[in-house]
């Protein structure tokens, strides 16, 4: 495979801070933010084992938000590139030793890189580079985006222990004495919680004493779209291998977005440990069409105990706007920003039209206690399908609530529901009054099916916020079951998490191919993967649903309760001399 573009491995690094004198140390990956001086923006938790509970950096982030001296003066840092090795024969030869101003030659690595990064023949190496802490901040604006998004209330995590995100800022909280801090989990959440939201800018050695950052080039969007194609360049386990995972990639879509300047971006490109502070690049890199555009901040994430398969990440924008905010503040830091002219989009955002309208039929219900995602499959006649645990706190013909994106909450009716056990998992509701829903365009469902197709799973997962659109994750139709000639299954890679459940798996041209119903749970250690999703073909939907439309006669409903033993093993994974412990789950 050809490597990254020069741009793009340009922009990826990897940082590492180690104690002198000792075995401590900690990396993970870094964006190089200045072309020319060689500033290197990474995300704060590469400090989190060296902090205390008397650390410098902790009580200055804890009091004013920023740290602008060096906070770890004890400690060596180090910044590696990849970049063509200097003195071979392909390559310019190029005088590198250590009284060489570090970033003359760091210059002239990125101008060879960027004429021979295409060319396989061209050997790679790694340059260790000296580097100092010139600046850590919190951005305030993510930090109250993930508090009010992401409380610990309601079961978030970042780590094996839950953080408590919302007491980040209770400094009552933090254990007094350093000697139990140094063992106290409770320490290890709040630095989690304390550093989430917060960055850090390295120079080299050997940099002008003072820098300019000039941003132009930074991505601003005046609106992410769910879906948006995008790929994170980092490095996992950061320096534990870099001639194995240096500059790894991964590509993904904006599965959701929230604050100001959409700041947070959930995406479900595979993240791991070791890639906080990649760069995030919207767009594609298969045309050199794409922008820099984020940092991620946690690759890892769990709800109430469940790992969800999305990566967080801040906004390139938010992360510059916050840093702006600091340097304006402070008189003797040796950093400014500068714009040399009107940002240059590399690439245009456009939303896909096809998976707009799919998410205009994507409704939130809440029955009671219990909320998920519903197909509003025929708005001209008021008809929406979920799944019936969706609706399992009510009795049939009771009343229910239905959020329909754009025109609000709506009362439906359940006219019918399947019961707890089994084949398939459907409901069907009625909305009251959807004559202002006319307008809506019905999906067209799609009836051949095939395997590796791409797919976009589409529902309020994860949150039953009507501030928030749809989650949007995208995945390939992995497998598809049959019997008698019929679909009786479709299986997804699309990340699915609870509150998904009723929701559709689409084309990428937006047609409907399946309603979301569970994922697959390890029984014996109750681990879901939210990889591994199935769901009920529309044509099974959709043969009892027009039946029972021009007859308006319940039993029509009937073939719903599918009493096929083979189908009903398949559904409960019910499998013979292979010992597999494993079930479906609701995605509630």
């Amino acid at each position: 495979m050809p490597r990254l573009s020069g741009s793009l491995s340009n922009k990826a690094c990897i940082v590492k801070i180690q104690k002198e004198n000792s075995d401590l140390a900690s990396s993970s990956s870094g964006t190089v933010l200045d072309k020319n001086a060689g500033l290197v923006l990474t995300h704060a938790s590469i400090f989190q084992s060296l902090l205390t509970s008397k650390s410098k950096l902790l009580q200055q982030i804890e009091t004013s938000g920023y740290c602008i001296d060096d906070p770890f003066p004890e400690t060596c840092v180090t910044v590696t590139l990849e970049l063509p090795k200097a003195g071979d024969s392909n390559t310019k030869q190029m005088e590198i030793n250590q009284s060489t101003n570090y970033s003359s030659w760091f210059i002239d690595l990125r101008k060879t890189a960027n004429s021979l990064m295409g060319n396989d023949e061209v050997p790679m190496q790694h340059y260790d580079i000296k580097g100092e802490i010139m600046c850590v901040w919190k951005c305030e604006e993510l930090q109250r985006t993930l508090i009010d998004l992401l409380p610990s209330s309601e079961g978030w995590k970042f780590s094996e222990d839950p953080p408590a995100l919302d007491d980040a800022s209770k400094t009552s909280d933090r254990p007094k004495s350093e000697a139990n801090a140094s063992n106290d989990s409770n320490f290890d959440i709040y630095k989690t919680s304390l550093l989430l939201p917060c960055f850090a800018i390295i120079k080299l050695e050997g940099s002008p004493r003072h820098m300019t950052v000039d941003f132009t080039e930074f991505f601003v969007p005046q609106m992410l779209f769910k879906g948006q194609e995008l790929f994170v360049i980092g490095t996992p386990f950061g320096e534990m291998s870099p001639s194995v995972f240096m500059n790894s990639m991964s590509k993904g879509v904006v599965a959701n977005s929230s604050g100001p300047s959409d700041c947070l971006i959930l995406t479900d490109a595979r993240c791991i440990p070791g890639t906080e502070g990649g760069p995030l690049f919207f767009g594609s890199p298969c045309h050199n069409d794409y922008s820099l555009g984020g940092i991620i901040i946690c690759p890892l994430c769990w709800k109430n105990n469940e790992w969800i398969g999305l990566s967080l990440a801040c906004s390139l924008h938010e992360v510059i706007v916050s840093l702006a905010t600091v340097i304006s503040s402070v008189k003797d830091i040796n950093l400014s920003l500068t714009s040399s002219s009107v940002p240059d989009m590399s690439v245009s955002l456009h939303e896909n039209p096809s998976l707009a309208k799919a998410m205009q039929c994507v409704v939130l219900i809440s029955a009671k206690h219990c909320w998920g995602s519903g197909i509003y499959i025929d708005p001209q006649q008021g008809y929406v399908v979920t799944c019936s645990h969706v609706v399992k706190a009510i009795a049939v013909n009771s009343k229910v609530s239905i959020y329909v994106p754009h025109f609000g909450w709506s009362e439906g009716s359940l006219l019918f529901k399947t019961a707890p056990g089994e084949v398939y998992d459907i409901a069907l509701l009625h909305i009251c009054v959807h004559k202002k829903h006319s307008n809506i365009q019905r999906l067209r469902c799609q009836s051949n099916i095939a395997q590796g197709i791409d797919v976009y799973s589409i529902g309020y997962a994860l949150f039953s916020r009507t501030s928030m659109a749809p989650t949007v994750t995208r995945g390939i139709l992995s497998k598809y079951s049959q019997a008698r000639g019929q679909h009786i299954m479709i299986q997804s890679t699309c990340v699915v998490n609870g509150g998904a459940s009723g929701g559709p798996l689409v084309t990428s041209d937006g047609q409907l191919l399946a309603m979301m119903a569970c994922n697959a749970r390890d029984s014996s250690s109750g681990a879901s993967y939210p990889h591994i999703n199935m769901g009920v073909p529309i044509s099974i939907i959709n043969t009892c649903l027009e039946k029972y439309k021009q007859t308006k006669d319940l039993e029509a409903l009937e073939e719903w309760r599918n009493k096929n033993s083979g189908v009903r093993d398949m559904w409960k994974l019910q499998m013979t001399g292979i010992g597999l412990k494993s079930e479906l789950k609701s995605l509630l």
